[in-house]
């Protein structure tokens, strides 16, 4: 009746980051920075099998890359252009979940949607089955554009800024996708 687990978390990032500035001629300077990173993240299972009531581990993957210019135009007036993107990306680990099999059906029940195997909570003891959420996948992807220019009069300073962004995201967020089951005393 005193079953613990204690196990330890996977966090394996792989990634690289980089930066390059190069001036050329006198009064220009590019700046391109870039970042990739993929890994996999989360708690040791509790099951070593599709019943783990655990958080699963989850893919991780980003990306973004940036370029600037910088334009000394003279001395009192400086122009500088960015141009920015973005990538983030999270999904159930597909080396542990195969969304084609159907756990509820091999268990006789049906119309319960395949891919996680359904949640029992068991009261007080260790729940198996999916934990809520545990198919949540998603994809966030952002664009910037922008262009300032900076003006200098005697003891004042004046800038003008132009910035636009563009962002999109997808999300998949099914809370049990294959059920969810709750067992107390009261039933028997």
């Amino acid at each position: 009746n005193n079953f613990f687990a204690n196990a330890a978390e996977t966090n394996t990032p792989n990634g690289t980051v980089w930066k390059l500035d190069h001036h050329f001629a006198s009064r220009h300077k590019l700046t391109f920075n870039g970042r990739l990173s993929s890994g996999l993240d989360g708690a040791a299972p509790v099951f070593e099998n599709a019943a783990n009531p655990g958080a699963p581990r989850r893919e991780v993957r980003s990306r973004s890359g940036s370029f600037s210019e910088t334009f000394n135009i003279s001395p009192t007036l400086v122009n500088q252009f960015s141009l920015s993107a973005s990538y983030s990306a999270l999904a159930p680990d597909s080396s542990v979940i195969n969304s084609n099999t159907d756990f509820a059906g091999d268990l006789g029940l049906t119309g319960l949607q395949p891919g996680a195997f359904p949640r029992f909570d068991l009261g007080q003891y260790v729940d198996i089955g999916s934990s809520p959420g545990s198919l949540v996948r998603y994809q966030i992807a952002s664009y910037a554009l922008s262009d300032g220019l900076s003006v200098r009069l005697r003891k004042n300073n004046v800038k003008l800024n132009f910035y636009a962004s563009r962002g999109q995201v997808n999300s998949f967020r099914p809370r049990n996708p294959s059920g969810r089951f709750a067992f107390n005393s009261k039933l028997t």
